[in-house]
C-alpha cells in the first residue's frame, strides 16, 4: 500500500483501498499514485471508500475517471461503504458524462444524418442524368427513324394529362388571381392607386403565376399519374414483356408522355392567364369599382407581349422535369405495392421542388437580359 500525505490507494486481496482527503489540492497525487499502481487481472473488483475522508467535485470527477479507467479493462467495479456526500457528486458526475456523450452522438448522428442525406441526394441526380441520357437517345432515335414513334398514344396523353386536366387548374389560377387582387387593392386603396391593381395582376400572373400554379398542378396530377402507370406495369412484368418482346419502353411510353406534356403545358399556362387576370378583374370590380372596360384599357397601356412569353417558354421545361421525374420514379418501383406509394410520393415532392428551382433560375436569367 502506497502512502503519499493524506493520500492512500492499495490492495489487499481483491479490494482496493482509497483512503484520505480527495479534494483539489491533493488530486495531482491521487492521479500519480494510481497511475504508479499494476492493476490486476480480477475480473471483479471491490472498492472500499469507508476511509474517504473528504471529497470535492473534482475528487468525485476523479473517481468517477479511475471507476471507468478499471472498466475499460474489463474490471467490474463495486463500489463499498461510499460516503453519502461523495455518493451525491459522483451521481452528479456520472449524469454529466452521459449527457455529454449524448449530446456527442447527437452531434454524430447530425452530421451522418447530413452526409446520408447529400449522398442521396447524388445517387438521385446520377440516377436523373442516366435516366436523362435514356430519354435523349430514345428522342435521336424517334428522329431517325419517324415511323417509330407512337403518334396516337402522345395525342392519348394529351388529351388525359393535359386537356382533362384544365378545369382544377384554370379554377385554381383564377381563385389566386381572385385573391392577389383583392389582397392588393386593400393596400393599394390606401394611396389612392386603384387602378394600379392591374398592373400588379397582369405582369405577376403572366410571367410568374400562371406558370407555377400550372406546373405544381400538373406536377400532382399528371406526375403521378406517370409514376403510378409505369409502376404497375412493372409490378404486373409488362415492362419486363416489353423488353423480352424487343420493345424499348422508353420510346413506346416515356417518350409519348414527355413530348405530350411538352406540348400541353404551355397550352394550359395560356390559358391559366386568361383565367387569372379574369378572377382579378373581378376582384377590381368587386373591391375598388374598376369596370371591365377600365381594367381592359389600363391592360393595353402596360401589357407587353414579353410577359407573356416568359411564362409560356417556362412550359416546356417544366413538362420536361415534371415528366421525366414521375417516369423515372415509376421505373425505379420495386415488386410491392408500397414501392408504388413511395416512389409517387417522391415523384410530386421531387418534381415541384425542381420546378420552383428552374423558376428561380428562369427569374435570374431574364433579370439579367433586361426582359
Amino acid at each position: 500500500m502506497r502512502q503519499t500525505e493524506n493520500i492512500y490507494i492499495g490492495f489487499k486481496e481483491k479490494t482496493l483501498f482509497c483512503l484520505g482527503a480527495w479534494l483539489t489540492p491533493n488530486l495531482g497525487l491521487v492521479e500519480k499514485e494510481f497511475a504508479k499502481l499494476v492493476l490486476p487481472s480480477y475480473e471483479d473488483l471491490a472498492m472500499d471508500l469507508s476511509a474517504l475522508d473528504a471529497c470535492d467535485v473534482n475528487g468525485a470527477i476523479l473517481l468517477h475517471a479511475l471507476i471507468e479507467r478499471l472498466r475499460k479493462k474489463k474490471i467490474t467495479v463495486i463500489l463499498y461503504n461510499l460516503p453519502s456526500e461523495a455518493e451525491h457528486l459522483l451521481n452528479i458526475t456520472r449524469l454529466s458524462e452521459e449527457a455529454s456523450l449524448s449530446a456527442i452522438r447527437a452531434k454524430e448522428s447530425l452530421f451522418a444524418t447530413i452526409g446520408a442525406g447529400a449522398y442521396r441526394v447524388y445517387l438521385g441526380l446520377t440516377e436523373y442524368l442516366s435516366f436523362s441520357g435514356q430519354l435523349a437517345f430514345s428522342l435521336f432515335y424517334a428522329l431517325r427513324y419517324p415511323s417509330s414513334f407512337r403518334i396516337k398514344e402522345m395525342l392519348r396523353s394529351i388529351q388525359e394529362h393535359s386537356i382533362k386536366a384544365l378545369p382544377i387548374v384554370l379554377l385554381t389560377s383564377m381563385l389566386i388571381g381572385l385573391v392577389i387582387a383583392y389582397q392588393s387593392a386593400l393596400q393599394i386603396q390606401k394611396y389612392g392607386a386603384d387602378i394600379f391593381v392591374v398592373d400588379m395582376l397582369v405582369i405577376s400572373v403572366t410571367r410568374e403565376l400562371a406558370p407555377l400554379i400550372a406546373a405544381i398542378v400538373i406536377a400532382g396530377r399528371s406526375g403521378s399519374a406517370y409514376t403510378a402507370q409505369l409502376g404497375v406495369m412493372k409490378i404486373t412484368e409488362e415492362i419486363d414483356a416489353m423488353r423480352t418482346m424487343g420493345f424499348d419502353p422508353f420510346r413506346f411510353i416515356v417518350l409519348p408522355n414527355v413530348l405530350a406534356l411538352m406540348i400541353g403545358l404551355p397550352m394550359i399556362i395560356f390559358l391559366a392567364d386568361i383565367m387569372g387576370i379574369a378572377g382579378g378583374m373581378l376582384a377590381a370590380r368587386v373591391e375598388l369599382g374598376i369596370t371591365v372596360l377600365e381594367f381592359v384599357g389600363r391592360m393595353e397601356e402596360i401589357f407587353n407581349i414579353n410577359h407573356l412569353f416568359v411564362g409560356l417558354i417556362k412550359g416546356p421545361f417544366f413538362a420536361l422535369i415534371i415528366a421525366s421525374i414521375g417516369s423515372m420514379r415509376g421505373m425505379a418501383v420495386e415488386n410491392s405495392t408500397d414501392s408504388i406509394g413511395i416512389n409517387t410520393k417522391a415523384s410530386v415532392v421531387s418534381a415541384i421542388f425542381m420546378v420552383i428551382i428552374c423558376d428561380a433560375i428562369f427569374s435570374i436569367i431574364f433579370l439579367e437580359l433586361g426582359i
